[in-house]
């Protein structure tokens, strides 16, 4: 049972980082294309390069994701 319950708070747990990620991914896409279209350059926009805070950020949510990843055992357990 308590196997269980670690099983379903890692598993909330990736699912927040991984929107946290998507979230930040999304703040540097944006940096990179103004209109956040595509990543191409347009002639009237500027294309911003992510800070080095923006990308230390990104690394360490990345890890803790990878942290909380489920084993294929684990994932069975939840079923």
């Amino acid at each position: 049972m308590a196997d269980r319950l670690i099983i379903a708070f890692k598993q909330k747990e990736f699912d927040r980082l991984k929107n946290c990620v998507l979230n930040q991914i999304s703040t540097i896409e944006i940096g990179l294309n103004v209109a956040s279209i595509s990543r191409g350059q347009y002639a009237n926009q500027e294309i911003w390069v992510p800070t080095t805070t923006e990308i230390k950020k990104l690394y360490e949510t990345l890890m803790q994701l990878r942290a909380y990843m489920l084993s294929p055992e684990e994932k069975e357990l939840l079923k």
